[in-house]
């Protein structure tokens, strides 16, 4: 079947099945393994310990998936700041996919506070496509700051929001200790996980993190459905589907999606 995920499409009534998907594969902008860390000097001789984690970007871009040992870093820390590559073909979709795989994750991680940067901006071609980019992001609600590793712009600026956000983060951290937040957990198994169960005519898939994922997928979209293929393939429901017995034509229904397996030639 090669490295690609599941072959779930969506079968329109009186429609056929579209053909497997086959795995995309393609060079690398990022090859790192484990997250590098790093110390940053900010105004006020105020030190900051800054975790680089491009596994994270390596496997929304690249289709390799996004393995949990990577987002339960991103998970300590207060501040994230978004990368986003500006000499990529399409560098807001690519931040896109990032920021929807933090989502399926774990939502509150778009809470935080998160300094977005637009990166090569010493390449012509980038310096060029820049002020769309900004003002792309501007409409969002972000304030984009533009950097080059390469010949130092916009590092200061960089380390001014960061020294910001770092002041927002701890300035949360007080308001809710003054408030005595107790944070309570309840125990809910299909929160974060999921389970299959099986129905006289085929497969359910139960979880809600899962079921959120395929009703915000637009299977009609080879890229689409292909992300939503690896987040099974990532989360092991893939594998257990197929151990169920899912086959050439199995009905597998998540949330309120309904899709036929077909396996690859």
């Amino acid at each position: 079947r090669g490295g690609g995920g599941p072959p779930l499409a969506a079968t329109p009534p009186l429609r056929p099945p579209p053909p497997a998907p086959t795995p995309r594969i393609g060079s690398y902008p990022f090859t790192t393994t484990s997250p590098n860390l790093g110390v940053v000097e900010l105004p006020n001789e105020r030190l900051a310990v800054i975790a680089d984690v491009p596994g994270l970007i390596e496997g929304a871009h690249a289709g390799q998936g996004l393995g949990h040992e990577f987002l339960r870093h991103v998970e300590r820390t207060r501040v994230l700041v978004g990368v986003v590559d500006g000499d990529a073909a399409n560098p807001i979709g690519e931040w896109d996919v990032v920021a929807d795989e933090l989502r399926l994750h774990d939502a509150t991680l778009l809470d935080r506070p998160m300094p977005l940067t637009v990166t090569k901006l010493d390449l012509p071609r980038v310096a060029e496509r820049w002020p769309d980019i900004r003002a792309e992001l501007e409409g969002r609600g972000e304030r984009p700051i533009g950097v080059s590793a390469h010949d130092g712009s916009g590092l200061d600026e960089l380390r001014l929001a960061l020294a910001e956000a770092l002041a927002d983060a701890d300035a949360i951290a007080t308001r809710e200790e003054e408030r005595g937040e107790v944070l309570v957990h309840r125990f809910d198994p299909l929160d974060q996980g999921w389970e299959i169960v099986a129905e006289a005519d085929g497969l359910r898939v139960r979880g809600r993190r899962v079921e959120e994922a395929a009703n915000r997928t637009n299977f009609e979209v080879d890229e689409s459905r292909e992300r939503f293929e690896r987040l099974l393939e990532r989360l092991g429901i893939e594998a257990e589907l197929r151990r169920m017995g899912a086959g050439e034509g199995t009905t597998v229904r998540i949330g309120q999606v309904e899709l036929e397996w077909a396996d690859a030639e």
